[in-house]
C-alpha cells in the first residue's frame, strides 16, 4: 500500500528506527508560551498501485500549485461535516422505532444495531486509483474501462466483497 501525506504544518525532522521501518515525524512546539494549542491537521491518500495514485486520490482535497506547493481546498472541518452528514443519510435509511420502556430495548441495543448496519455498509472497499488503475488479482497493474469511450470517470473497481464473516 502506498500513501501520500500532507499536514498543516511543517516538518521540522524525521527519527528512523534501526531499520528504517518506522519514521517520527517531529513538528515542533505544538503549544505556545501561553499553552494554547495548536491544531495538527493530517490528509493522507493511499493507493494500491503507486505513490502517485495516492497522492491523486487525495487530490479533491489537497491541491498541487505549478510552483510544487501544496494546499488545502477543503478543509478538516467540511470534510467531516459532510462525510457525518452521508453517513447520517445512509444509516437513517432503516428507522427503529420503539423506547426502553415500550419494547423492553435498551440504548445499548440501539448502538450495537447502527453499528451492525454501519459495519454492513463499509464494504465492498474501493480498490481503483482516481485514475482507473487498480491491482489485479495477478498482482498487476491494470486500468478499469470509461464509462464513456471519451474521457472519465473510469468504472469503479472494489474489493473485500464478503465480510459476513469478520463481525
Amino acid at each position: 500500500v502506498y500513501f501520500f501525506s500532507y499536514f498543516s504544518k511543517k516538518i521540522l525532522s524525521v527519527q528512523y528506527n534501526e531499520n528504517k521501518s518506522v519514521a517520527i515525524l517531529y513538528f515542533g512546539q505544538l503549544n505556545d508560551s501561553n499553552m494554547q494549542k495548536f491544531v495538527l491537521e493530517a490528509y493522507v491518500g493511499i493507493s494500491f498501485t503507486s505513490l502517485d495514485g495516492a497522492e491523486k486520490n487525495i487530490s479533491p482535497i489537497i491541491k498541487k500549485s505549478s510552483n510544487g506547493q501544496y494546499w488545502v481546498a477543503q478543509d478538516f472541518y467540511n470534510i467531516y461535516f459532510s462525510s457525518k452528514n452521508v453517513w447520517n443519510t445512509e444509516l437513517s435509511k432503516i428507522d427503529v422505532l420503539g423506547s426502553s420502556s415500550s419494547l423492553g430495548y435498551k440504548r445499548t441495543d440501539f448502538y450495537k444495531f447502527y453499528t451492525a448496519l454501519y459495519h454492513c455498509m463499509i464494504h465492498p472497499s474501493l480498490a481503483s486509483d482516481a485514475d482507473g488503475r487498480y491491482r489485479g488479482r495477478d498482482q498487476k497493474i491494470h486500468r478499469a474501462g470509461l464509462y464513456k469511450e471519451t474521457a472519465p470517470p473510469y468504472h469503479k473497481v472494489y474489493s473485500v466483497f464478503s465480510l459476513w464473516d469478520t463481525y
